[in-house]
């Protein structure tokens, strides 16, 4: 049995979330604005750390990236609970988040980046049989 955070989350805050998720694996083809959101930046965060030995993007080039990004993989199945938001404002809240970490951490050569996305397992028993699993 493998657990992660995520998992341990989920069953948390709702136990047949759980078993319909990790137990009888059903996939379910809506994506939180949220999460789709949080891929867009994630995917800028990857592009500045595993590029940085060999260039700097400028902020507006990652912004552009971000944007192309958000286009291309922008999908009808994205659902927005918050009546009083549109895809349009958590657009703009992302490239927020992009800005502001650029001002903040420009040219990002604060500590030497190891990897990026990298697992990890931990054998929580002797035998392997639970582990618990993350980046």
């Amino acid at each position: 049995m493998i657990y992660s955070h995520s998992r341990l989350e989920t069953f948390k805050n709702c136990p047949l979330k759980y078993k319909f998720n990790y137990i009888d694996k059903i996939k379910r083809e809506e994506e939180g604005i949220e999460a789709f959101l949080g891929s867009r930046f994630h995917g800028v965060m990857e592009k500045i750390y595993k590029d940085l030995p060999f260039r700097k993007y400028s902020l507006d080039e990652l912004l552009d990236f971000y944007e192309d990004d958000w286009d291309k993989k922008y999908h009808d199945k994205v659902v927005i609970a918050d009546n009083e938001r549109e895809a349009k404002d958590y657009k703009e809240i992302g490239k927020k988040f992009i800005e502001d970490y650029y001002k903040r951490y420009y040219p990002f050569n604060q500590g030497k980046v190891l990897g990026t996305e990298r697992w990890v397992n931990i054998n929580l028993d002797d035998k392997g049989e639970y582990k618990l699993r993350g980046i």
